[in-house]
């Protein structure tokens, strides 16, 4: 798949540096594990091979050195067929299901799938998906 999961922890408030294997031409904020906030530009900072962690930012990092990553909330609401893209007229790559927001199961192939240029859900599925693209 091209991507690597990594956790970066900043402990006692200090900056910590984490090299991100083989670089990343995308990353993205998987699951915050701190209480602190994990804010881009601020408690995290990222270059193309490392990311710095600070003021007690704790999380997992979704990374890819092939890959442009991106995440997209979608809703089924009422049951409701519903399709989202984050670039209109990129085509995808792969997708992964992060979350899941609904009391209804989200699940590949049933009632959510990928689309060429993002994912479609249905049937009450409402989750927050990673997108891939080149």
């Amino acid at each position: 798949m091209g991507i690597v999961s990594m956790t970066c922890q900043s402990h006692a408030f200090l900056p910590t540096v984490c090299p991100i294997s083989g670089g990343a031409r995308g990353l993205i904020l998987k699951n915050q594990l701190s209480y602190s906030p994990c804010i881009p530009g601020h408690s995290y900072f990222v270059t193309s091979s490392f990311i710095v962690v600070s003021k007690g930012c704790r999380a997992i990092f979704f990374a890819s050195a092939t890959y442009g990553l991106k995440t997209v909330s979608c809703s089924s609401w009422d049951y409701a067929y519903k399709a989202c893209s984050p670039f209109p007229g990129v085509r995808v790559a792969g997708s992964l299901r992060l979350d899941t927001f609904s009391s209804t199961a989200c699940i590949e192939g049933r009632t959510w799938n990928q689309t060429h240029y993002g994912v479609s859900v249905h049937s009450g599925c409402r989750g927050r998906f990673l997108l891939w693209y080149p």
